[in-house]
């Protein structure tokens, strides 16, 4: 979705964080005519000296009427002149105070009263090399959200004045000027972005901002010179502990940095101590880990130019000090049949035999013949059984040890789709309303009507609950009535163990109003940091307390808990069935039971199984400016940690499923709704 789809003029282009900027691959600037690099070069007509290492491995301090850059590893010193600017392999340095990088640098704070992230700066020094003059650069600034925020969507002259008083000079204003400036914004003399703009190089300013940069303005450019630096980071895929042990398996980085990669150092991290172990390739073992201690695990690459940035880290607690033995037994749930399938639910052994289960396989066997299909997690789906055949299922765990013992098992019966014995067509078919809106002049129509195979659903999206305040100051749309025509199918089946990632809607409530928990939005609109709507802070999103805004087209929708559709349900603490989902399994809310295959067991708020990363995303702009669980790619599945898979689902009974069937969860934490499916996703119909 994006609730801003709104014409951007020039000055708009050229917005802050936020804005709508795109940037070509070719510079007309200094970025264009950088040159290949091998160790310390100088390029670009001395302006640009190369670095091959990364910068926190180089000491930056004035020497003379220039700057010594000391390569902390080899004590090694190169001297630079304020007028050069510097490429480590993960960021550069502009030494010049009194140049483009520090009027941008200023501009930035002095418009967010923030220091300026990395990425963004970087992205404005390249507007400014490129010939944009710095008042353009103002004038996008004070039309962006964030500027707008600070002083006021519709500022007068006087509020505005007294805030970038406050935001840039960090003080009160004075008689004198206070008076001057009025004058200068009340006759049109200058405007916000002149005001801006001249309190950003004033001479105050200049002097309050001169210790951040004294040493050098750092930021991330948009492009790089090619050449031989350190290698990128390595892709850590998994860490599985062992007696005192971690085993740590990656690929190799993406870039090697134009020079052969030597080797790899691997190290864990916990309890205030770390270790490390060295090799050639995946994968390396540290040793001489305290069992029962989490640690943090990350993996750099070396060649002869040094070592590249750290992976990802991967969290792993060692075995309990004897050697790794095979896993138990899993604990079976509930089998639910499919056209010639069954979807095997089972959790986790009580024991990992002292290792990370690597693996599950499900078998299901019938006249001496078997089928079996292997997984990472619940649930697992057997394929190419006969239907009408009643067939006995069981699951094992799988270690670096070995396979252990089989689960209990279950017995499930196979059956062919599109028949009047359907999974789902008890619920939702026949079913019609028409309900009054209680907070605007709209009415609510919802229809669904089944065939033998298909469940299809008709109505104009409206909400049938009281909604929150539209248009908004986060969300310029108003509801309005939109054309739903949803189908899916009666007889879901599990059709995959990893999930199939939807892009957007997935599925539909039975007031029929969509679930639609990604946004369209990203860091500065390139489309690559994915912005979460919920719990975040960076970017306002505008949701009511039912976790849902409106499109464009006046489409409301949810991202995450419908409140007060659950309200309207009012069936308390109790599983409540929501909807369904575009592969035809049943979505619930918040509640589910302890145990999947117990009905008599607790009632309970289900936990997903994702987290946020302890580790940025390579590449991910700064958290000091914007926080960790902004982005959608700063959360992470971990297997177990919750109680739902990776698809925020699991199998088990329910209310209106009491012999068993796979289902979603809508949860208050992340993911909130889910972003895949298990079964095959319908072709998505309707607004």
């Amino acid at each position: 979705m994006s609730p801003r789809l709104l014409p951007w003029s020039l000055a708009l282009a050229l917005a802050a964080c936020g804005g709508a900027a795109s940037v070509d691959g070719s510079r007309t600037g200094t970025q264009a005519t950088r040159l290949l690099a091998t160790s310390i070069t100088v390029a670009n007509d001395g302006k640009l000296v190369l670095f091959p290492g990364l910068r926190s491995r180089y000491a930056i301090s004035a020497s003379g009427s220039g700057f010594a850059v000391t390569d902390l590893e080899t004590g090694s010193a190169t001297t630079v002149t304020a007028s050069q600017r510097l490429q480590f392999a993960d960021v550069d340095v502009d030494l010049d105070t009194g140049g483009i990088a520090a009027q941008a640098y200023r501009l930035y704070q002095a418009a967010f009263n923030r220091t300026p992230d990395s990425a963004g700066l970087g992205f404005w020094i390249s507007v400014l090399d490129d010939g944009a003059s710095l008042s353009s650069v103002a004038a996008g600034f004070v039309t962006s959200d964030e500027f707008k925020a600070l002083v006021g969507a519709s500022a007068a002259n006087a509020q505005l004045l007294t805030a970038v008083y406050t935001n840039v000079l960090h003080r009160t204003p004075d008689g004198a000027g206070y008076q001057w400036w009025l004058n200068q914004l009340n006759t049109r003399a200058t405007d916000a972005a002149g005001a801006l703009l001249g309190f950003s190089e004033s001479d105050e300013n200049k002097t309050n901002v001169a210790a951040a940069i004294a040493t050098g303005i750092t930021y991330t450019p948009m492009t790089r010179a090619a050449g031989s630096t350190v290698p990128g980071a390595p892709a850590l895929s998994a860490v599985t502990g062992g007696n005192g042990t971690a085993s740590l398996v990656f690929t190799k980085p993406a870039s090697d940095g134009g020079s052969a990669i030597t080797g790899y150092t691997a190290t864990c991290s916990g309890n205030g101590a770390s270790k490390t172990a060295s090799g050639s390739a995946s994968p390396l073992v540290v040793s001489g880990l305290a069992n029962g201690t989490r640690y943090a695990c990350t993996v750099k690459a070396t060649n002869g130019l040094g070592s590249g940035a750290d992976s990802g880290a991967i969290n792993v607690t060692p075995g309990s000090g004897s050697a790794a033995t095979v896993p138990g037994a899993p604990a079976i749930g509930a089998a639910t049949a499919g056209n010639g399938s069954a979807s095997i639910a089972f959790t986790a052994p009580a024991s990992n035999g002292g290792a990370a289960i690597t693996s599950y396989t499900a078998t299901c066997s019938a006249g001496g013949a078997s089928k079996s299909a292997s997984g990472s997690a619940s649930p697992i789906a057997v394929t190419g059984l006969a239907n009408g055949t009643t067939y006995t299922c069981s699951v094992t765990a799988a270690n670096a040890a070995g396979a252990g013992a089989a689960s209990s098992t279950v017995s499930v019966t196979p059956t062919a789709g599109g028949t009047s014995t359907s999974l789902t067509g008890h619920l939702y078919c026949g079913y019609s309303a028409s309900v009054k809106n209680p907070t605007i002049s709209l009415t609510s129509t919802v229809a669904t009507t089944c065939t033998s195979s298909q469940r299809t659903m008709t109505g104009n999206g409206v909400p049938d609950h009281e909604v929150g305040t539209f248009p908004n100051s986060g969300n310029p749309n108003t509801i309005a009535a939109v054309t739903v025509n949803f189908s899916n199918t009666l007889n879901p089946a599990v059709t995959s163990t990893s999930g199939t990632a939807v892009a957007h809607v997935i599925g539909y409530a039975n007031n029929g109003v969509k679930f639609d928990p990604a946004t369209a939005e990203s860091y500065q609109n390139a489309g690559v940091w994915k912005i979460e709507a919920l719990n975040q802070t960076y970017f306002a999103f505008g949701v009511d307390s039912s976790n849902a805004h409106v499109q464009p087209d006046g489409a409301y929708h949810y991202h995450g808990m419908p409140e007060k559709y659950l309200s309207k349900l009012g069936k308390g603490q109790a599983m409540t069935l929501v909807g369904f989902a575009v592969d035809g399994f049943p979505i619930y809310a918040r509640y589910g039971y302890t145990t999947a295959s117990d009905a008599g067991s607790a009632i309970k708020v289900m936990k997903s199984s994702y987290r946020l990363k302890t580790t940025p995303s390579s590449g991910r702009p700064s958290t000091s400016s914007v926080p960790m669980g902004t982005f959608t790619q700063d959360y992470e599945y971990v297997q177990g940690l919750g109680d739902l898979d990776e698809c925020n689902g699991r199998t088990g009974v329910t209310p209106e499923f009491p012999n068993g069937i796979y289902h979603y969860y809508v949860t208050d934490d992340y993911p909130y709704i889910q972003r895949c499916v298990k079964g095959t996703a319908a072709a998505q119909m309707g607004p």
